[in-house]
């Protein structure tokens, strides 16, 4: 080692105050870097610090329902929140329903137009909601959802954001 020291004339290990001092500036200075090197991959839009412009993503087009997400999974990427706009329309076959699930998310939904009906406790009881109001549905309850005038639409909000993995 002594003999590498000499003929490049450096030595790896600070001694001195000033030698300490730079090694310090170039920790930090490398710690920085790769903090906002790191951030910029996982930042959402929602972490932004700016005001911005949003497009939806269609995320379900089935024969009777579309669903446009604003905020969450694939829109935004934000995991905590997720905001969409749920079409519902039997095209005049009647009701419409979506099979039972027990989410493990709180959901806010609020009616924009038709009928919302959840049945729960095992559909012993229900709750309806219209046009006008919104349905607070806590997380772990078994629910199914049904819409008797085959048409309705609706805004969920979802805490976390919806997800299929936190569908039961």
């Amino acid at each position: 080692m002594q003999f590498l020291a000499n003929q490049l004339d450096f030595c790896p290990f600070p001694h001195r105050q000033r030698e300490f001092g730079w090694l310090a500036v170039g920790v930090v200075l490398g710690a920085t870097i790769m903090h906002y090197r790191t951030k910029k991959k996982y930042e959402t839009k929602l972490t932004r610090n700016f005001p911005q412009t949003i497009n939806k993503v269609r995320v379900v087009t089935t024969d009777d329902r579309v669903i446009d997400e604003y905020v969450g999974n694939p829109s935004t990427g934000n995991k905590t929140i997720s905001v969409a706009m749920v079409n519902v329309d039997s095209k005049g076959k009647g009701s419409a329903t979506e099979g039972s699930q027990i989410p493990l998310f709180d959901e806010i939904v609020v009616i924009i137009s038709g009928k919302f009906q959840v049945k729960y406790n095992d559909g012993k009881d229900m709750v309806e909601a219209i046009a006008g109001q919104t349905l607070l549905l806590p997380k772990g309850i078994k629910y199914e959802y049904i819409f008797p005038t085959g048409i309705c639409n609706y805004v969920p909000i979802c805490f976390p954001a919806f997800s299929p993995d936190l569908i039961g």
